[in-house]
């Protein structure tokens, strides 16, 4: 297991480690007792989503494949050969913001600040998977996520911008989620103002 912070990187394979551990432990727990405080515990049921974390797992296949993931659901053991991202190791206020960090602060995506760790993790994993993803992508990321402060229109449109917008020359086609028609053309709108 390595836990990975801006700068620096700590691998935990020492025996006493291993043998100190429950069989049963959860990621959540793992990440508690490492003192990393930017993951969240909420509900410990994975129905809030505050506690995810990015799991990366080579796949010859596939090449890698990255995940967001439950913490407060995952086994240690189910993450044999897996590299583990908490919201601690994309980016911070004392060196830099990741663009997924700055896009939320800059659309006041966040008020209490409970959810945003999770969001940004889950938004993070959807980008390192697909750069320019769609609307309909980004809506379907989120839905492990819950934000009871903010509502989820500013997190929305703070998250639009990495979205890869086909602009036609038609005016019934204007998106590459599928939008058509007037509803096209509405959404088109609503953007541009």
């Amino acid at each position: 297991m390595t836990r990975t912070t801006p700068g620096s990187t700590h691998c935990f394979q020492h025996n006493s480690w291993v043998k100190s551990l429950f069989p049963v432990q959860l990621l959540g727990q793992l990440i508690v007792s490492m003192g990393l405080t930017g993951t969240k515990l909420g509900c410990a049921e994975g129905g809030c989503g505050a506690c995810t974390v990015m799991l990366s797992k080579y796949q010859p296949h596939l090449r890698r494949v990255h995940h967001s993931v439950n913490g407060c659901l995952a086994p240690l053991c189910s993450l044999h050969h897996c590299a583990v991202t908490t919201v601690e190791g994309i980016g911070s206020v004392a060196g830099k913001l990741h663009p997924v960090q700055e896009r939320i602060a800059k659309s006041h995506g966040s008020q209490c600040g409970f959810c945003t760790p999770g969001i940004v993790m889950s938004m993070y994993a959807l980008l390192r998977n697909n750069p320019t993803p769609r609307m309909a992508d980004i809506e379907e990321a989120f839905q492990g996520n819950l934000c009871r402060c903010t509502g989820y229109r500013p997190i929305l449109e703070g998250y639009k911008t990495f979205t890869k917008l086909l602009v036609c020359w038609l005016y019934w086609s204007c998106w590459s989620d599928g939008f058509t028609g007037a509803v096209g053309l509405l959404a088109l709108l609503e953007l541009l103002v």
